[in-house]
């Protein structure tokens, strides 16, 4: 499975800048170490996550990527928005964001110079009434797991959005699962589940950690 922006975006610019990561695993499909003791994700739980995303981000979308990352994904559904549209990246450790941004530089620097991609250092969970300044979006990614749907992200959601996430526990026997969110023009919520999701994803913290394991 693939979504058309992974067409466009070069996962290698978002993988060799990290300490010993082979230049060769960008095009593996696995999850990669990065840094701050975090991974990204393999390429085809990316393009499931994305895919779904994918008609709710058209060209002029307002969009929340939560847990940045190396930026992949925040480029991805930057790629998608544009033109017209935008993309918040978030994570909570700076060292991340900084990562991230120079990753899109070296991609896709357009994104950054028209501002269809902003990263900033914030925690959705910590940090709501500040992203509550911006619009509401049309679709929002939530890169880390959750035991349950964080309704400060569903407060973020306009109408008619949809938020994709990966759901269930780091550790026990049961999967984590994909699902997508829907929010109705009523406001009522939707959910449904899109598969097993085959390697586990660091959950979502309420608090910035400041001992993390750097690389």
């Amino acid at each position: 499975m693939y979504c058309r922006a992974m067409l466009a975006i070069d996962r290698a610019h978002f993988v060799q800048t990290y300490t010993g990561v082979p230049g060769e695993i960008a095009y593996q499909d696995t999850p990669v170490p990065i840094a701050c003791g975090q991974h990204m994700d393999s390429a085809s739980t990316v393009a499931r996550f994305v895919s779904l995303l994918e008609p709710w981000v058209q060209p002029g979308a307002h969009v929340l990527d939560v847990g940045a990352g190396t930026g992949y994904v925040s480029a991805l559904l930057a790629h998608l928005a544009s033109p017209g549209g935008t993309v918040l990246a978030i994570d909570k450790q700076a060292k991340l964001v900084e990562r991230s941004t120079a990753n899109v530089a070296a991609s896709s620097r357009k994104l950054l110079e028209e501002h269809t991609l902003q990263f900033k250092v914030a925690n959705a969970m910590a940090d709501p009434p500040e992203l509550q300044g911006s619009a509401l979006f049309h679709a929002i990614h939530l890169g880390a797991s959750a035991e349950q749907v964080p309704q400060q992200l569903l407060a973020l959601l306009r109408p008619g959005g949809r938020l994709v996430l990966p759901l269930g526990a780091m550790h026990g026997s049961a999967p984590q699962v994909l699902v997508a969110v829907d929010k109705a023009a009523d406001g009522t919520i939707h959910q449904t589940e899109h598969g097993v999701i085959s390697n586990r994803i660091a959950p979502l913290t309420a608090v910035y950690d400041d001992h993390v394991m750097d690389t």
